[in-house]
């Protein structure tokens, strides 16, 4: 995961983040397999890890990898069991993936492909933990073109 959020910050355009589907795919399998033992909970309660584990990775697939497939697999998986990994909250990271999601397949062909100028980034978010509230704010559109957005998100 290291290497490709290192080797993202060179990167000039949001289709450069297409190459690393590969890498996304085995985050997500390693991220499916570690999962179950993550999310033990002696009394069904929401979780909290002092260490990073998997929310991170995924957090970045969520928001960089566009192959429709890899990215709802992830969401679901973000938002299947209510867990934090030190400030990491897995069902935020889940609803700021899907509103991004679904900001940019807005209007995309059946191919699925989404063009430079419908992919979005995240600029800014804050979040309430304690009322599972987030305001979060995207660019969409190239450098030349682009347009604010933003959503107040509840889970």
């Amino acid at each position: 995961m290291n290497h490709v959020m290192l080797r993202g910050v060179d990167l000039t355009s949001e289709e450069g983040w297409d190459q690393f589907l590969p890498e996304f795919k085995r985050m997500l399998n390693l991220a499916t397999y570690a999962h179950p033992y993550l999310i033990i909970s002696a009394n069904g309660c929401a979780i909290y890890h002092f260490d990073h584990g998997i929310i991170v990775g995924l957090a970045l697939i969520a928001f960089r990898c566009r192959d429709s497939r890899v990215r709802g697999k992830t969401i679901d998986l973000l938002k299947s069991v209510h867990y934090r990994e030190g400030a990491w909250d897995s069902q935020a990271v889940g609803i700021a993936g899907a509103w991004l999601r679904d900001l940019e397949e807005e209007g995309t062909g059946e191919n699925g492909y989404i063009p430079n100028e419908k992919r979005a980034i995240i600029t800014g978010k804050v979040m309430n933990l304690q009322s599972r509230l987030a305001t979060v704010n995207a660019i969409q559109g190239t450098n030349q073109h682009h347009s604010p957005k933003a959503a107040l998100l509840a889970w």
